[in-house]
């Protein structure tokens, strides 16, 4: 009689290691959709920061070649 009830207790302990697993399971699909969309929010906030430095470095082009601004390098010298 003791070793048909060592039996079922195997059996419940497996049925809830099962279960675990599977909540496990859903939980990381859930997180892994929520970092993903994120994730792609990222994506087009780094697309929209390109367009606009590129606009910007048109502009400035533009600005330098309409008023003919030249930069010239400094002139390091080192002293002894």
């Amino acid at each position: 009689m003791k070793q048909s009830n060592k039996w079922y207790r195997r059996a419940f302990f497996l049925f809830l290691l099962v279960c675990l697993s599977g909540l496990g399971e859903v939980y990381l699909e859930h997180q892994k959709r929520i970092l993903f969309i994120e994730y792609q929010g990222l994506i087009k906030e780094r697309d929209a920061l390109k367009t606009e430095w590129k606009r910007i470095k048109s502009w400035i082009e533009k600005v330098n070649k309409e008023y003919q601004i030249t930069m010239k390098p400094l002139e390091y010298s080192e002293t002894a």
